[in-house]
């Protein structure tokens, strides 16, 4: 299942970019991510919590700055996502999508919680 979120942000593309896509910042606005490691130029290792249980994994994260787009998953997984900065006048224009292989509608509401919860939280930062 496939969720996405656009939204307006006050902040220059180039910055929101570059805060998105530098993987130190992951946990000031991916709430359940306690902390994300890099192992090699594509992999990271992270821990989160997740319905008050710790979890502790390899996922992939790239980046595309001439695209501005940070994807993300875990291999075999069927979670995985991204997001896109673009210019909305001197804003920007960030998009969330996030696709899912589980499709309850409680953890539907999970996560447009989440995702809801990372662009408030990227608001903040600026």
């Amino acid at each position: 299942m496939d969720h996405e979120q656009t939204t307006r942000i006050p902040v220059t593309p180039d910055r929101l970019y570059r805060t998105i896509a530098d993987i130190g910042n992951l946990t000031r606005f991916i709430p359940p991510l306690q902390s994300v490691r890099r192992t090699d130029s594509d992999h990271v290792e992270v821990d989160a919590e997740y319905e008050g249980h710790h979890q502790h994994g390899e996922a992939w994260f790239r980046t595309d700055d001439d695209a501005r787009r940070v994807e993300w998953g875990a291999e075999g997984q069927p979670y995985n996502g991204w997001m896109q900065v673009e210019a909305d006048g001197d804003d920007s224009r960030l998009t969330v999508h996030v696709t899912t292989g589980r499709h309850t509608d409680e953890y539907v509401g999970e996560v447009k919680g989440y995702m809801a919860s990372a662009i408030e939280s990227l608001r903040k930062l600026f």
